[in-house]
């Protein structure tokens, strides 16, 4: 209401409605507007402050002409990164700033487009860096030049980076990239020329702290990204570009993100907060120490490394040949804590980040118990993780990465499986004799070799700033370096090591002042890579000693097993090796042991004798089509040869009808009581009445065409699925060492022989068939002497039930010179072909 109106209504008088509207078009508001601020307000600058320390990603597409919904989904589709269009993801979680390698995301775009990278402000949009792909087509598919242009001072615009722009733009279409170098720098000798050789490539940013913007010009991909405060004088690291094929005075990169995916890791930070908590937190601690399985480490004041490595293992297992899991500990205040969980083994994608493992810890009234329940996750983690790497080798539709990131693939992974092929690389189904058996290490020696010599006393600080990247962090965050002339981060620290570890400079000191700088590095850096570091330090200090060999990591147990170097006639021993675990492969293409045949012609055999194996043991008789069903009990693998109208699961029994897919009932005999039975036998009940409406829905189908599936001579099928079908068979091998062993201890048998001869036998007698075969080195007297060990093996096992030493003796003494017999003649044949 106006004041005019006001004023009439007050003493009587009647409204112009006229005046009215002339006198509200001219009166000023009532009441006193807010004031606005001046001119230059702070509020810029509060947002400023506010996303300084936020760090994201975004991939875009934009062309010179409109693109259609097929088209940039075409592009979405070729290209190799994670990333969705059109979405900001944050550098700060799921670890992307280690998948976030400049050359990584430019060799991620498709082959035949241009690609520029972008780092840029997301505040003011203006633009620090320019990273470009230019694809030459006169050169191998793959093989891209990359061209680098940075700002000096504060951001600019797009254009001024342009080849036109810039002094760079006459040789834009070179093998040229651009290395700032530092003052002092030890790479202040490096010629700044580099030929790129290869698709994916690692690159160390000069710029650490903004990344990325993936342009795919004529495509355009785009990220936000914001530049921290620096001095002028600290340029950061210089830009290092390195080759598959490195050039002279050049060395291969170790791409660590790839390696991280390939092996699997977790690592999760958090603060948690435990209400239920009354003990004290030392006492608690003492408590854990007289835990026997845990390893305790004093790191600082109220900070405890809890190595529970032996927790995330069952009982009577392989014990693991390196440390597999740590958890940090440091109280912040009475019952809040930070939590830092460093393993190597994945764990379920729904279940990681700090939301998922608060909840899952937040109620345990003591350390103990919080930290059980992690192990707990994480042993049940392990089980998944071993089931997918089996699953992959049998399958082969999906990587090991594809799988860890996929969280249908978590829940549905069959753990009880009996898979065909669980046993393919244990020693007992190969031979130990016919390989090299490595020398196995411990893991506590290991890491006393990478241990570095100190007589420092760790130095403890309290909430700083780094003094590499000015962040504020807190105490535990925070490491003096220099004899206590500077402050670093725990991440300054990670990016220094990840540095000294790709190009393989070992051993690495990062100048801490801490008595053992080993110990830390769980603190900051994954437990993958610390192992691998160990791993590498140790192989370079045994060369250094003199030592011919090599090592290797074990599959199974995950240690490091020296083998040393053995001549070049013995060809079995150069081939296949084993771990004292118990675990075999090849040493060219680590698949399974398979001398006499070399890796082409296993990886030609191993195809159609997977598939005419199936056949001869399976269901039906069929003519058409081989089918492999994974049934839905999860337990079992079995093969059908169709048309067949019913098949039945070997593991659960149960009945399908192939024409409906359903379940068929099978009359079974049941315990029924008395009164059940009477109401049966009236019609009053009908047993699985509902059983045929349930569908049949197998885990998974796989269809073989029989015209398709290559074909083995009769013969060699015979005597090779004889052998195939007690070579992996794990309990006859345990009915036979406990057999043995029994023996023993009476005093009839003296050794233990019975496992090595069972197994060499058999693998024998199947791949010296199929090399004979794959070969054309057919010999009737060795064909001969196989047929005479697979009964010779009979005997023997018949023998074994009794207690007669000499007759156990006797057949020992036969199967092994049937043994002899067979690998000299072999031997004998390859000496001749080469």
């Amino acid at each position: 209401m106006s004041t005019y109106s006001e004023l009439c209504r007050m003493y009587g008088s009647e409204v112009d409605e006229e005046e009215l509207q002339t006198r509200e078009l001219f009166e000023k508001p009532r009441g006193e507007r807010r004031w606005l601020g001046r001119r230059n307000h702070k509020g810029k600058e509060r947002l400023h402050n506010a996303v300084k320390d936020s760090n994201y990603i975004e991939k875009t597409v934009t062309s010179t002409e409109p693109l259609s919904k097929n088209a940039i989904r075409k592009i979405k589709e070729s290209t190799k990164d994670e990333l969705e269009l059109n979405v900001s993801y944050s550098l700060d979680k799921k670890n992307r700033w280690m998948g976030a390698d400049t050359v990584a995301l430019l060799g991620g775009t498709p082959e035949n487009l241009n690609a520029e990278i972008v780092e840029k402000n997301v505040v003011d949009k203006s633009i620090f860096a320019v990273h470009s792909k230019r694809v030459n087509f006169e050169q191998a598919p793959g093989e891209f030049d990359v061209r680098s242009a940075t700002s000096s001072g504060k951001g600019q615009h797009y254009s001024n980076f342009l080849p036109k722009s810039r002094e760079l733009g006459k040789k834009a279409n070179a093998n040229q990239v651009v290395i700032k170098l530092p003052k002092n720098s030890i790479w202040k000798n490096m010629v700044t020329k580099m030929k790129l050789r290869m698709k994916k490539m690692m690159v160390i940013m000069s710029h650490k702290t903004h990344l990325k913007t993936l342009l795919t010009s004529d495509l355009y991909v785009d990220t936000c990204d914001k530049q921290k405060k620096k001095k002028k004088n600290d340029r950061g690291s210089p830009e290092v570009l390195n080759a598959l094929e490195p050039e002279p005075d050049y060395t291969n990169l170790l791409n660590i993100p790839d390696y991280l995916r390939q092996e699997g890791f977790t690592f999760e930070k958090f603060d948690i907060t435990f209400h239920n908590q009354e003990d004290n937190f030392e006492r608690q601690i003492d408590e854990l120490r007289l835990e026997k399985k845990l390893i305790i480490k004093d790191l600082r004041p109220q900070q405890y490394l809890i190595d529970v490595s032996e927790w995330c293992q069952l009982d009577g297992e392989v014990k693991d040949g390196e440390t597999t899991a740590v958890i940090v500990i440091t109280q912040l205040k009475k019952n809040k804590y930070n939590f830092l969980i460093n393993s190597t083994i994945a764990i379920d994608p729904p279940k990681r980040g700090c939301v998922a493992l608060i909840k899952r810890i937040c109620h345990a009234t003591t350390l103990r118990q919080a930290i059980s329940h992690i192990t707990s996750e994480i042993l049940t983690a392990r089980k998944i993780v071993e089931t997918m790497r089996i699953s992959i080798q049998f399958y082969g539709r999906k990587t090991f990465p594809e799988l860890l990131r996929d969280p249908d693939e978590w829940e549905n992974q069959m753990v009880n499986m009996s898979w065909p092929n669980q046993y393919y690389h244990a020693t007992w189904a190969n031979s130990e004799e016919l390989s090299q058996v490595g020398g196995k290490f411990e893991w506590k020696d290991l890491c006393a070799m990478a241990k570095r010599d100190s007589k420092l006393k760790t130095g403890y600080t309290s909430n700083d700033r780094c003094g590499s990247c000015n962040q504020g962090k807190r105490s535990h965050e925070l490491y003096f370096v220099n004899n206590e002339s500077k402050l670093k981060c725990t991440e300054c620290l990670k990016d220094e090591f990840y540095r000294e570890v790709r190009a393989r400079r070992v051993p690495i000191d990062l100048e801490t002042d801490t008595a053992d700088e080993l110990e830390y590095l769980p603190t900051f850096v994954p437990l993958t890579i610390i192992n691998l570091y160990i791993r590498m330090i140790s192989e370079i200090i045994y060369k250094d000693l003199g030592a011919v060999g090599d090592f290797e990591k074990c599959p199974a147990c995950k240690s490091a097993v020296f083998f040393e170097s053995t001549s070049e006639e013995d060809a079995k021993k150069n081939q296949n090796r084993s771990c004292p675990c118990g675990y075999s492969w090849c040493k060219h293409c680590d698949r399974v042991p398979h001398w006499p045949l070399k890796c082409g012609d296993f990886a030609e055999w191993e195809e159609k004798w997977f598939l005419r194996y199936s056949m001869k043991h399976a269901q039906g008789s069929g003519t058409e089509t081989l089918l492999q069903v994974t049934c839905s009990c999860q337990k079992q693998v079995y093969n059908v040869l169709l048309p067949e109208e019913f098949i039945e699961c070997p593991g659960c029994k149960v009945n399908v009808n192939m024409n409906t897919m359903r379940t068929v009932w099978k009359h079974y005999y049941y315990p029924y009581d008395p009164v059940e039975r009477k109401l049966i036998k009236k019609g009053y009940y009908v047993v699985g009445e509902g059983y045929k409406k349930s569908p049949y829905v197998p885990q998974a189908k796989v269809y073989t065409d029989i015209v398709k599936i290559p074909g083995i001579k009769a013969s060699v099928i015979e005597t090779c699925g004889a052998a195939r079908d007690i070579r992996f068979d794990v309990h006859f091998r345990n009915r036979a060492v406990y057999r043995e062993h029994v023996l023993i201890r009476k005093g009839i048998m003296e050794e233990e022989a019975v496992e090595n001869l069972f197994g060499t036998s058999v693998y024998l007698v199947e791949t010296v068939t199929a090399w004979m075969y794959m070969t054309n080195q057919f010999d009737r007297s060795v064909m001969q002497t196989l047929e005479s060990m697979m009964e010779n093996r009979k005997m023997l096992m018949a023998t074994l039930s009794g207690e007669e030493s000499e007759a156990i003796k006797e057949c020992i003494k036969k199967l092994r010179k049937d043994i002899n017999y067979v690998v000299s003649a072999v031997e004998k044949k390859n000496s001749q072909i080469s």
